[in-house]
């Protein structure tokens, strides 16, 4: 079943896909605040999260892709943690490192 979960992935996730997700998350999702961009100077909300996030966006872009999973197959909670392990595998911008 992996190998389906991985290919339904690659066909319905591509890169780009996993990239807007995880870039309106940073720009839209409320992770990063007017206060925090201006505390730190910035003025673009990927600088500002980089500094401040603490891999909220990633981790809300792989439960969405796993939720989506999860209604097309019933997966154990190993095999949530191998689709985990591979989104940050092959997308490492969702790899997050605290």
């Amino acid at each position: 079943m992996i190998k389906e979960i991985k290919v339904f992935i690659s066909e319905v996730y591509p890169e780009d896909t996993i990239n807007n997700m995880l870039d309106d998350q940073v720009y839209y999702g409320g992770w990063v605040t007017e206060e925090d961009m201006e505390e730190l100077g910035f003025e673009d909300e990927w600088e500002t999260y980089l500094e401040v996030g603490r891999g909220e966006a990633e981790d809300w872009v792989k439960d969405c892709v796993l939720e989506d999973i999860k209604r097309r197959w019933e997966i154990s909670e190993v095999m949530e943690e191998e689709v985990i392990k591979y989104l940050e595998e092959t997308y490492y911008n969702l790899l997050t490192v605290y």
